[in-house]
Formats: C-alpha cells, sequence, structure tokens
C-alpha cells in the first residue's frame, strides 16, 4: 500500500480535529496515512525554536516516506502559510504528486482558485487542485 502524506491546519483545533477523524478513515481504504498530528504527538505550544526545528524535521521525514501529497487548502481566507511551505518542500524534492484540496468559497482575488506558485507547484509535481471532496478522493483514489 503506497503512502500518503496529509497536510492540513485542521489540528489545530478541536472541530479541525472533529474534520480529520471522518477524512482519515476514508483515506486508509487507500492508502497508509502519514499525518502530521497523529505521527508527532500531541502540540500544545511551539515555544522555542528548537521545538520548531523538530517538526520540521518530523515533517520532512514523513514526507520522504510518501508517494503523494494531499494538502488541504481550506481552513481560512488565505492558505496556511505552514501548508504552503510543506507543498513547496515537496515539490522541490519532486517526491510525487500533489493532489489538494480547496473548496472555501472564498477564493483567491485573481483568476487562480489559490496563489499562482502553490498552483503551478501542485501541476509541476503531476497533481491537481481539487474543488470538492468527493472529486479529491476520486483523484487520490486513482494514485492507490
Amino acid at each position: 500500500m503506497k503512502a500518503l502524506y496529509l497536510a492540513s491546519q485542521l489540528g489545530f483545533s478541536e472541530t479541525g480535529k472533529i474534520v480529520l477523524k471522518h477524512i482519515i478513515p476514508e483515506l486508509e481504504k487507500y492508502f497508509i496515512v502519514l499525518e502530521p498530528f497523529k505521527d508527532a504527538g500531541t502540540i500544545r505550544k511551539i515555544t522555542s525554536h528548537d521545538a520548531a526545528r523538530a517538526i520540521i524535521i518530523s515533517n520532512r521525514m514523513l514526507m520522504s516516506r510518501s508517494n503523494v501529497m494531499a494538502p488541504i487548502l481550506d481552513g481560512s481566507h488565505a492558505i496556511d502559510d505552514g501548508i504552503a511551505s510543506e507543498i513547496a518542500e515537496y515539490a522541490s524534492k519532486r517526491i510525487g504528486p500533489i493532489i489538494a484540496l480547496r473548496t472555501d468559497l472564498r477564493q483567491h482575488d485573481s483568476n487562480f482558485a489559490v496563489n499562482p506558485q502553490l498552483s503551478g507547484y501542485i501541476k509541476e509535481s503531476g497533481g491537481k487542485l481539487c474543488t470538492s471532496l468527493a472529486e479529491w478522493y476520486s483523484e487520490l483514489r486513482k494514485l492507490a
């Protein structure tokens, strides 16, 4: 079974954790899900450079073990900066396709659903930006 790196900001809030509890079991039907919040343990506060560095090392290790990245870009009007950096890191290493999800009705103010550079990283990886959960699951299943 292939491994999927699930990038999201959902693990930082109670409501986000509820959403993850619904999404992860569906993904686990087809992939080994590498999810930073689950695999790195509970993060209460990032209070030092050392703690932040440990998160970077952990996330890089998880990404390197994956075959596909599945970032969830919903959560606020602007894309989470941590997820954006993970997409850039993943794309620069050319690890595998990035199948992103962006269903937020508040799309970017231009002709792009997300920042054009992020869109470029996603497309250059051989991936796709999906605008519905059903489309996202369908595209990911094709890579399982």
